[in-house]
């Protein structure tokens, strides 16, 4: 299967996603594969500003990492699934390029709790260009986009090797990316 260029990093931090949760399943040791719980993720990829074409590419990486890994992706645009009840069925979500404002305060308050329960978040690219009128998320999502300049590479340093979201990647590598700029860091 060919991905989109920017499919790269999507693809290491889902990864890195998908091998937390099985890490957390391995450590159970179960006596068979049937003992193992199924993971779910959902995948958010709504736009109400500028549409990456990258979007149905990271979709499919998603959806290809997830089989490989024993975990159940469903991508939606739909917000009306950010109820109580219907995030209950997934271990976390995954914004893919949202952008703009997306959700109406009911939506907000089921995400909020369905987080602050133990729910999982990851943001991708743009999704730092989405809810800027909703401080929470802000934080969530750890600043708003601000810019880019065009791609260009660039020498990404490892500043924390005994993490497990980090501890298998090289002290430095160089990638070829849209960096962004935020408006303002937490």
């Amino acid at each position: 299967m060919n991905f989109h260029p920017l499919s790269t990093p999507l693809i290491l931090l889902v990864s890195i996603i998908l091998m937390t949760a099985c890490e957390t399943e391995q450590a159970q040791t179960p006596e068979s594969a049937e003992e193992l719980t199924e993971h779910a993720l959902l995948v958010f990829s709504k736009t109400e500003g500028y549409r990456h074409d990258s979007i149905e590419h990271g979709i499919q990486a998603v959806q290809a990492l997830g089989q490989d890994n024993g975990v159940r992706v469903h991508a939606t645009e739909d917000a009306s699934v950010f109820t109580a009840e219907q995030l209950e069925a997934y271990d976390a979500v995954l914004f893919l390029n949202t952008t703009g404002t997306l959700f109406n305060a009911d939506q907000r308050e089921a995400f909020q709790n369905f987080i602050n329960s133990g729910g999982g978040y990851a943001g991708v690219h743009s999704a730092a260009d989405t809810e800027y009128e909703w401080p929470w998320y802000g934080e969530l999502a750890g600043g708003w986009f601000e810019s880019h300049p065009p791609v260009q590479q660039a020498t990404v340093l490892r500043v924390n090797s005994d993490h497990l979201s980090t501890y298998m990647l090289p002290d430095e590598w160089v990638l070829e990316y849209e960096w962004c700029n935020y408006q303002e860091l937490p």
